[in-house]
């Protein structure tokens, strides 16, 4: 078939991370390791598998320290964003008054 569904629990995602840190060096994130996992679930397809990393590793640091027995190396830029002081915005569920408040936000 053109496309495969595959799921992932917790144990499977760490390990995932552990496999790929112990046959890389590489230190993954949890999403990123459940489309590890899931292409370990496929076998061998016979056409490239294609797994988009989608957040840094850093974020996850428990999962990270539970799967490699290490917390990931946190960089800079993320280490910066800790001290910001957070804003929120609720807004009502209208898309003309979130398109407007987006659009009201962005450089001309």
């Amino acid at each position: 078939s053109r496309y495969s569904a595959f799921a992932s629990d917790d144990g499977e995602t760490r390990a995932a991370i552990a496999s790929v840190y112990k046959e890389t060096g590489r230190i993954i994130d949890p999403h990123t390791a459940v489309g590890v996992s899931a292409a370990d679930k496929m076998g061998k397809p016979g056409s490239p598998v294609v797994i988009l990393s989608t957040a840094h590793p850093a974020k996850f640091p428990d999962a990270v320290t539970q799967a490699i027995g290490a917390a990931p190396p946190e960089p800079k830029r993320l280490s910066g964003l800790k001290s910001l002081s957070e804003r929120q915005v609720v807004l009502a569920n209208d898309p003309v008054l979130i398109k407007k408040f987006i659009s009201s936000r962005l450089a001309v």
